[in-house]
């Protein structure tokens, strides 16, 4: 959750760029052709914008006009209860028709009203674009046959430059789902581990079962090579991690030493699961199973 400055004078006004013209406007749709069908393929590279400042204004507009409904209709309500209907029928019945439309233009703005709430909150929770994704659209921005203007007409330097801390006024359409040790992998080594570990052995694999050695594998990365990595190397950490302090407590004598020795590891296991991330919290529970029960088992 994102919390406000407290003083109103640190903050920064955004100021909007200067209107777009029609022919900018068409000559960047055509020009960011390619930025089109790279979202297809990498929806997490959409980027759009929340619109929570207009949000927030058309919900305060509803508000109040559900507010004036509301004592209108009050107003007609308490006409019809001080109103003898055996003397005023014709009145009375004007007053209902009144008062029934009252309650049609009232039921009406409600539902607006959830309808514009209920997509502010659900756009309040979509996902922010990562730094990689961001760098990328803003990449295709900076295609040679359009203007200086985004698809939407906005100037691109709205969405700043390489590097530049993704603003908070924008989402994308869809997340990343990736863990932190899946980030890393992706980001940081997965070149590296695409290129010298995964694709070897998938040539050698393609290689043994069709005969064919030139075989070209394509230059993306793909997610779930970088899951099955993850979870292998988080396996392998925890894996680690107990057997390391299972052995230790077995060598260290002296009970005493034990009880100092035990928290130590135990805040490094819970720092390793917080760096994998809640999804290797299974997995974890799985391995200290696992070596609950050969402990035992080294006990007879």
């Amino acid at each position: 959750m994102a919390l406000p400055l407290a003083e109103a004078a640190s903050q920064k006004a955004e100021h909007d760029s200067p209107a777009c013209t029609t022919k900018e406007f068409a000559t960047g749709l055509l020009g960011h052709d390619k930025l089109f069908k790279d979202n297809s393929t990498y929806p997490e590279s959409c980027i759009c914008e929340k619109f929570g400042e207009e949000r927030a204004l058309v919900i305060s507009y509803l508000e109040r006009e559900i507010l004036g409904v509301r004592a209108e209709l009050r107003e007609i309500l308490g006409a019809l209860e001080a109103c003898d209907e055996r003397t005023n029928k014709e009145y009375v019945s004007l007053k209902e028709n009144e008062a029934t439309t009252k309650l049609s233009a009232l039921e009406d703005l409600l539902h607006r009203h959830w309808r514009v709430v209920r997509d502010a909150r659900w756009m309040a929770q979509s996902p922010q674009p990562s730094m990689f994704f961001m760098n990328h659209y803003r990449a295709l921005l900076r295609c040679p046959r359009a203007t200086r203007r985004a698809p939407n007409g906005q100037d691109r330097s709205r969405y700043g430059s390489k590097d530049d801390s993704v603003p908070p006024s924008v989402t994308a359409i869809d997340s990343e789902n990736l863990g932190q040790l899946e980030r890393i992998l992706a980001y940081k080594v997965g070149r590296q581990v695409s290129d010298y570990v995964w694709n070897p052995l998938k040539r050698v694999w393609i290689g043994l079962n069709t005969g064919e050695w030139d075989y070209s594998l394509p230059p993306d990365i793909d997610g779930r090579t970088v899951s099955l990595f993850a979870k292998t190397i988080a396996c392998m950490l925890a894996l680690s991690c107990l057997a390391v302090a299972i052995a230790t407590l077995i060598i260290i004598g002296p009970q005493g030493d034990r009880m100092v020795v035990m928290p130590c590891f135990g805040i490094v296991f819970i720092a390793l699961v917080l760096f994998l991330g809640p999804e290797s919290l299974p997995m974890c529970q799985l391995i200290v199973s696992y070596y609950q029960t050969m402990v035992f088992s080294l006990r007879d």
